[in-house]
């Protein structure tokens, strides 16, 4: 399988995280999903979720397709969605989905990271947010 699903910790919240490898195909993160959609339904409260793009410099063909598909399908305790590289090919891919839905909303949990330390940070900043 070129995509790994697990679990990924900053300090004390738990982060259900997505990995992708080179030469991944929709039919994995469709699969995966259901595991990830059946993980995310067990808690009571919301859990960041990483795509963490950052070992897989490409993308399947049907992006726009399937990325509409993902967001609009996405588990509501899966939240933020943190993507971790990818560059602008994903944030570009995100905003078109985002007018294909006509959903103003839909990208206000997602944020855009280039490395993985700087979404520890923003998980971070979070937690800290919550304790004050």
């Amino acid at each position: 399988m070129s995509i790994h699903l697990g679990w990924y910790h900053v300090d004390s919240q738990e982060i259900l995280h997505y990995i992708f490898y080179p030469n991944w195909v929709w039919a994995e993160i469709y699969q995966l999903k259901k595991r990830a959609d059946r993980m995310l339904q067990l808690s009571k409260h919301a859990i960041p979720v990483f795509f963490d793009f950052r070992l897989s410099s490409q993308l399947p063909p049907g992006m726009l397709n399937h990325g509409r598909q993902i967001v609009a399908t996405r588990h509501p305790q899966g939240s933020p969605l943190v993507i971790v590289g990818g560059e602008r090919l994903i944030y570009n891919t995100f905003k078109i989905a985002e007018r294909m839905l006509n959903d103003p909303t839909l990208l206000d949990d997602v944020v855009f990271t280039k490395s993985m330390p700087e979404a520890e940070h923003f998980i971070r900043a979070q937690l800290y947010q919550q304790q004050v």
